[in-house]
C-alpha cells in the first residue's frame, strides 16, 4: 500500500513538472504577446525629476500577496503616483527586504491623503461587488492593478476557488470599467487558457478573456512562470519546479507592472489607432522591470 502511495505521488509530481516544462518552452516559442507586439522597451534617456511631470492615481487589489506587496511598495516609493488606493481584507504593508523600507511611514502617507487603505471594515469582497458598493473607491484612478489570486487548496474546493479567484477579479474589473478607470493591469499565470483541463489555468484564462471583453482603453496581462517568492514560504509544487525550471522573482513582476503602467500612461510605444492587449511572459517581464540590468539574463 505504501509503495502504491509513493508511486502515485512521484507520477503526479513528474506529470506536473513535465506540464510546466512544456508550457514554459511553448511560451518561449510563442513570443511576448498573442494580441500585438508589447510596447517598446528599448532603453531611453531617463527623465530627470524636474522633467518627468507624470502624475498617476493607482488602485489595486491583492496588495498583501506575494507579488502585490512589492507592487504596493513600488507605488509608495514612486512619487509619480500621487494617490494609491488598496482594497482588501487587511491593510497593505511594506516588506522588510524592500530597500529603504524603514524610511517609509505609511501613517504619514495616509494622513497626507496620498494613501487610502480600504479594508474589510469598509467593504467585504466576499459579498456583493458592484458599482454601488465599491465604485466610489475605484473612480478617479488612472490604473487598476490586480495581483489578487488564491489556490484551490487555500479556497477549500474547486467551487470556492472559482468564486474567489474568478468572481472577485471579474467583478472588480467590471466596476473599474464602469467608473471609467482607463487601464487594467492583471497578473495572470503562464499557461493560462480558458479551455484548459487544469482548473487553475482555465480560471486564469477566463479572467483574461473577460478583461479583454471589457475593452478598457489599455489592458495589460501578465503571465509569469514559476514564481520565486524568496523568503516567503513557497507552494510545494513551486519548490519542486525550481530545481528544473526557470523561475522569476516576484519583485521583478511587480516592478515590470509598475514601469509598464507609467510608460503606457505616457503613451510610450503605443500603436496609434489600435487597441493592443499585450500579454507579457517571463522574458518580457525581465526586459520591462528595470531590474534586468542588475545581472539578470534577459533570455529567461
Amino acid at each position: 500500500m505504501t509503495n502504491i502511495i509513493i508511486y502515485s505521488i512521484v507520477v503526479g509530481l513528474l506529470s506536473f513538472l513535465l506540464y510546466e516544462g512544456l508550457v514554459y518552452y511553448q511560451s518561449m516559442a510563442e513570443g511576448g504577446s498573442e494580441q500585438c507586439p508589447p510596447p517598446s522597451t528599448e532603453e531611453t534617456t531617463p527623465l530627470t525629476n524636474a522633467q518627468d511631470m507624470t502624475q498617476l492615481k493607482a488602485v489595486m487589489i491583492g496588495a498583501t500577496g506575494a507579488t502585490g506587496k512589492y507592487l504596493f511598495a513600488g507605488l509608495i516609493k514612486d512619487q509619480r503616483f500621487t494617490k494609491i488606493t488598496t482594497i482588501g481584507r487587511r491593510a497593505a504593508f511594506i516588506p522588510e527586504d524592500v530597500e529603504g523600507a524603514s524610511d517609509i511611514n505609511l501613517e504619514e502617507e495616509v494622513k497626507s491623503g496620498r494613501l487610502v487603505q480600504i479594508t474589510k471594515e469598509q467593504i467585504d469582497l466576499n459579498k456583493e461587488i458592484n458599482k454601488e458598493t465599491v465604485g466610489k473607491y475605484l473612480e478617479g484612478h488612472d490604473v487598476y492593478f490586480s495581483a489578487f489570486g488564491t489556490t484551490r487548496k487555500i479556497a477549500g474546493s474547486a467551487e470556492e476557488f472559482r468564486r474567489i479567484d474568478y468572481g472577485i477579479n471579474v467583478d472588480m474589473m467590471t466596476v473599474a470599467k464602469e467608473v471609467g478607470v482607463p487601464h487594467c493591469s492583471f497578473m495572470s499565470s503562464q499557461g493560462s487558457n480558458s479551455n484548459s483541463y487544469f482548473l487553475y489555468m482555465q480560471v486564469k484564462g477566463q479572467i483574461e478573456d473577460k478583461a479583454k471583453e471589457l475593452d478598457f482603453d489599455k489592458t495589460s496581462i501578465w503571465r509569469p512562470g514559476v514564481m520565486d517568492r524568496g523568503s516567503t514560504t513557497p507552494r510545494f509544487t513551486e519548490k519542486l519546479a525550481k530545481f528544473v525550471l526557470h523561475t522569476i522573482p516576484v519583485q521583478h513582476v511587480a516592478s515590470a507592472m509598475l514601469v509598464e503602467a507609467v510608460e503606457r500612461f505616457q503613451n510610450k510605444g503605443e500603436q496609434q489607432g489600435t487597441k493592443c492587449v499585450p500579454i507579457y511572459l517571463n522574458r518580457d517581464i525581465y526586459r520591462y522591470d528595470g531590474l534586468g540590468s542588475k545581472g539578470q539574463p534577459l533570455e529567461k
